[in-house]
């Protein structure tokens, strides 16, 4: 291994800003290392950006039309609900953005000394060299692999969306009747 620029070269590389990596990277700093973070993407790993936390929005849009739906039972008298897919997925992306802002990994980061490296994904070159997407090369010690998981994409999701000009379209636990059947 040669190194020629000691700038990027650290004593421990976390690849992967979730809940593992981020916990790995700042005790490593903690006991005196030089770190650095690579993230594909965004921090928060999977449960915030795809996951749990998107998910739970979901969840509570479903069980909102629920209860609408069965107002009438309570002696409520309410129009069909209709859900507002735009609006709902622009919720969805506040909500994800909000839990972010709190976790707020970039500054927990800079706080303790850690280096995050937003430049794609990263490719092993060797036991101790790193080529991200964006071409930069790095270098360290020891690495921890630490990605996590991936949403599973649902196939009759896949297919609704597919089928549909839009680019995201309702889950498939929305009552059709919720959203247009045909492309706007």
């Amino acid at each position: 291994m040669q190194l020629t620029d000691d700038s990027q070269h650290y004593d421990l590389v976390v690849i992967g800003a979730g809940p593992a990596g981020t916990s790995a990277a700042i005790r490593a700093a903690e006991l005196g290392a030089r770190v650095a973070v690579v993230e594909a993407s965004r921090t928060g790993g999977t449960c915030v950006n795809t996951g749990c936390v998107p998910t739970r929005v979901l969840a509570k849009t479903a069980r909102i039309v629920r209860e609408v739906r069965l107002a009438h039972e309570y002696g409520i008298a309410i129009s069909a609900p209709e859900v507002q897919w735009d609006a709902t997925v622009t919720r969805v992306r506040a909500t994800v953005d909000k839990v972010r802002s709190l976790k707020d990994e970039a500054g927990r980061f800079a706080a303790s000394g850690v280096e995050l490296i937003l430049e794609g994904r990263a490719r092993f070159v060797d036991a101790n060299t790193l080529t991200l997407d964006s071409g930069k090369q790095i270098t360290a010690e020891s690495m921890i692999i630490a990605v996590g998981g991936h949403s599973r994409r649902l196939p009759m999701l896949l297919a609704r969306m597919r089928s549909r000009s839009c680019s995201l379209s309702p889950p498939r636990w929305l009552p059709a009747s919720t959203f247009p059947l045909s492309p706007e």
